[in-house]
């Protein structure tokens, strides 16, 4: 068996290697982009290391993995026909062997080196994630996972575009990139070939939003607009959902996202103190698209009047408001007759149970200018499904307690203090509360 050739007399081998199966001459072209010369690489990759060597990287290249009715192997071009199947039936949900996404797996070690670019695409298995039922899902996270971990990786674009699949097809695959630039700029790839595609990327939701993945939705990531993520999307992005911890959100960056929010339909945002009431709304009342907004509220002293929000920042499509809220921090600032057994519900013209509560009152003002607004929902985020053990309405034996963000009402509350005091005459001077830039 030949060893060690030259790598020009290989590529030789290579161009003029007759197909197994062939009984007639074929052309260069067919044997470089059609299923012969697959097949010829695929027999050439076993012959010895040299030949594999060099095959695989023209095979590895480009993974492209398309599920659909009939399915091709990516290699040999043997197809097999998928029956028609409902949701709740067993389907074929892997592609036949040989495939190269399939061996990626196999051989880690061996041909990570290769794959630049991984394309996945067709009609991929709508049955839940699992070993018995949808086997794709951790197909493609081990796959990636693999592709972005050594230091001989070379992946340069992701892109999943299938035309249907489980909504959970892609979750563990997306965890790959959060803090790495390099990566970063590969996860924003999916879903962003080019503006005459024909891609449908409609919602992205990313939990806990680091500043580089921030960076890279906008645009600032290299300082150029025109790479923005949300750029390449805003023709059919209908919701963007930045939850949890959304402390690198900053005024500059919630305001560099609105160019590319014209066809947004649905806006969660997580908890900042970066970001103030007049941040928030001021961004959001710029979208007359905006049906649904779910946002985090924590007290702020310097909040605007209603007025401003009818005036100023009207949410004029909004149907929707979901509240987010800590229950521990707000039973810091309700008065102490208080009715402990208060339900926080929405109405436009305040009762006066509702008026003592400052997360109802904020409610009713932030909303004052939103003509459709037929829904709030109030989700206490301290909630476990399980009932707090509750000595009395101020407090609590559950030890899960934000202390920062006590700490911060504990200083507004003593802000607010100083100025009544003063307000009555006893003519102390007003301290001044400098916060933590978060």
């Amino acid at each position: 068996m030949v060893s060690n050739l030259p790598f020009d007399i290989i590529l030789v081998i290579l161009e003029n290697l007759p197909l197994p199966s062939a009984s007639s001459s074929y052309s260069k072209d067919e044997f470089q982009e059609g299923t012969r010369g697959r097949n010829a690489l695929y027999c050439c990759s076993l012959a010895n290391r040299d030949l594999s060597e060099a095959a695989g990287m023209i095979l590895y290249r480009s993974v492209n993995l398309h599920i659909n009715q009939e399915v091709e192997s990516s290699w040999t071009g043997e197809t097999g026909k998928l029956p028609h199947t409902e949701e709740n039936e067993n389907e074929n949900d892997l592609p036949p062997t040989p495939h190269p996404l399939l061996s990626l797996v196999s051989y880690p070690d061996k041909l990570h080196k290769y794959v630049r670019n991984l394309l996945v695409t067709g009609s991929l298995s709508m049955l839940t994630p699992g070993p018995t039922t949808n086997r794709l899902p951790a197909l493609l996270a081990t796959a990636i996972r693999i592709l972005t971990s050594g230091s001989e990786c070379i992946l340069q674009t992701i892109r999943f575009i299938p035309e249907r699949c489980h909504p959970g097809t892609f979750v563990e695959s997306l965890k790959f990139a959060f803090d790495d630039e390099e990566k970063v700029r590969i996860l924003a790839q999916i879903g962003s070939m080019s503006p005459d595609s024909g891609l449908m990327l409609r919602k992205i939701t990313l939990e806990n939003p680091t500043r580089i993945l921030l960076q890279m939705l906008g645009g600032r990531l290299d300082g150029n607009a025109e790479e923005a993520w949300l750029l390449r999307l805003q023709g059919n992005l209908l919701e963007l959902h930045l939850t949890n911890n959304c402390g690198s959100i900053t005024p500059g960056v919630l305001n560099s996202f609105v160019p590319y929010f014209h066809n947004l339909e649905s806006f969660s945002i997580g908890i900042s103190y970066s970001l103030e009431d007049k941040d928030v709304f001021a961004a959001l009342s710029k979208l007359d698209k905006l049906k649904i907004i779910k946002v985090r509220w924590y007290l702020q002293l310097n909040s605007p009047p209603p007025s401003v929000f009818i005036e100023e920042w009207p949410l004029i499509a909004l149907e929707v408001l979901e509240v987010g809220f800590s229950s521990h921090t707000l039973r810091v600032v309700l008065p102490p007759d208080f009715d402990p057994n208060h339900t926080h519900y929405w109405e436009p013209i305040l009762s006066p149970g509702n008026a003592l509560c400052p997360l109802c009152t904020w409610v009713a003002k932030v909303t004052a200018g939103s003509p459709k607004l037929r829904d709030v929902v109030f989700i206490n985020e301290d909630d476990d499904d399980e009932e707090d053990s509750v000595d009395d309405y101020g407090e609590s034996e559950d030890e899960n307690v934000d202390e920062d963000e006590v700490d911060r009402v504990m200083h507004i509350m003593s802000m607010m203090r100083d100025m009544s005091i003063r307000e009555v005459g006893l003519g102390l001077e007003e301290r001044i509360v400098e916060e933590d830039d978060q």
